[in-house]
């Protein structure tokens, strides 16, 4: 699901070089636990051995940018573990972040859907040791066709994305850097604690928002001293989430998706 669009652009030079790092490592298909990744755990047993066969575990450290192109033409994979963002290096070295992926999410799925294969400026750049599951494309579209269960969890998943990628791409239209942070540093929150360990660096949120470093550290500093927020070495905590969230809203109207009434 990583290969839709959003327009959050760094008014910066990228850093990204455009080699690969040399520090992702394969393990044996023998130790890879399907049934332990979401979305193949909702395979069935059999089904999982059999895809085990031709899995693959690829990890990858800190600060690595990967060619999507050498490693996901011909496979389907999923981040089993860390943090990524997909990324496009433009013309004049000008990082665009088009999609972050989390657990559980899948990557050359769409692609392969349509067809095509990723382009040379394509990248995934590690903000945390990531660890990425993948199997040969044609036998992962196989077990969506064959598995009810499998499907839906796949299309739940990529439903997500395009959610969220909707919503990035409304706030960096519509909303200024401040409600854009906002917007994000909730959603980073969001469904869990108030805490967010292992915060995103400033230059990670500015990508993640369409902003320079410069303009997010400000904006931090804001909502630190309007106690909004308390920030500490790579942890930010939101102390006030009724007022932080006033605050996206006004900016934004409301919000573009809620839980609906069952």
């Amino acid at each position: 699901g990583a290969e839709t669009t959003s327009m959050s652009r760094v008014q910066h030079r990228s850093t990204i070089s455009r080699r690969p790092a040399p520090s992702a490592s394969k393990a044996s298909s023998a130790s890879v636990d399907l049934g332990a990744v979401s979305p193949f755990s909702a395979l069935p047993r059999a089904a999982i051995a059999d895809l085990s066969d031709l899995a693959e575990r690829r990890v990858w450290r800190t600060r690595s940018t990967v060619l999507l192109n050498r490693e996901f033409t011909d496979r389907i994979g999923v981040v089993s573990a860390g943090r990524l963002r997909l990324v496009a290096i433009s013309a004049d070295a000008g990082l665009i972040c088009l999609n972050e992926l989390t657990e559980g999410d899948v990557l050359g799925l769409c692609t392969s859907l349509l067809g095509l294969s990723p382009g040379d400026n394509l990248r995934l750049c590690i903000d945390r040791p990531a660890e990425i599951v993948s199997v040969p494309k044609e036998h992962f579209m196989r077990s969506m066709r064959a598995h009810a269960e499998f499907n839906d969890a796949v299309v739940r998943s990529l439903t997500q994305t395009v959610v969220d990628l909707h919503t990035r791409l409304f706030e960096v239209a519509a909303l200024d850097v401040r409600a854009r942070l906002a917007g994000r540093l909730l959603a980073l929150a969001s469904g869990k604690s108030r805490l967010i360990e292992g915060a995103p660096t400033h230059a990670m949120l500015a990508a993640a928002i369409g902003a320079s470093r410069e303009a997010v550290s400000r904006q931090l500093s804001d909502l630190e001293k309007e106690r909004f927020i308390r920030c500490r070495r790579r942890t930010i905590e939101i102390i006030d989430w009724s007022g932080l969230d006033a605050l996206y809203r006004r900016a934004a109207g409301g919000r573009l998706f809620r839980e609906s009434s069952k």
